[in-house]
């Protein structure tokens, strides 16, 4: 049963996030361009270069470890160019795309060899990375795939 304790948390953590996105989030983004909402998630995506503090940490298991920190380096590069882009005026859309598919591939591949790989009391005190900065990173992924289908329409309700 405890095993299920870390699972279930970071799932009714995502659906929390979501709801509260719901909420609040999509009403705010009402009629407002894609660039301009897109601009916050790419911003809070390029700071997960921190994911490469798995490394640093011996107590976690490399085929953790390993993966999910480029997963997530690679994932603020890519937020980071995406924001660059349209910081420079660029159509960075086909960017977004790609980094919105990798970035949330790899938070599955992340959460998941996580879970089949290190055990909850081995995380120490980074065991608040999953419940706490994953689920609203996946979250605002989802949140992401929308924008980018709806992006024709400019419909956000």
């Amino acid at each position: 049963m405890i095993e299920l304790v870390l699972p279930g948390s970071i799932l009714l953590s995502v659906v929390l996030w979501l709801y509260i996105g719901k909420l609040w989030l999509v009403p705010l983004a009402e009629g407002k361009p894609f660039e301009t909402i897109v601009r916050p998630i790419l911003v809070l995506h390029s700071f997960r270069f921190v994911g490469m503090m798995f490394l640093f940490y011996e107590g976690i298991d490399p085929k953790f470890a390993i993966p999910a920190a480029y997963g997530d380096l690679i994932a603020a590069a890519l937020a980071g160019l995406s924001l660059w882009l349209l910081e420079k005026g660029k159509n960075a859309t086909w960017l977004i795309w790609i980094f919105a598919i990798q970035g949330f591939l790899d938070m599955v591949m992340a959460v998941s060899l996580g879970l089949a790989f290190v055990h909850a009391h081995e995380f120490g005190p980074a065991i608040w990375i999953p419940v706490l900065i994953v689920p609203p990173l996946v979250a605002s992924h989802l949140y992401l795939f929308r924008l980018l289908i709806d992006k024709p329409k400019r419909v956000f309700a």
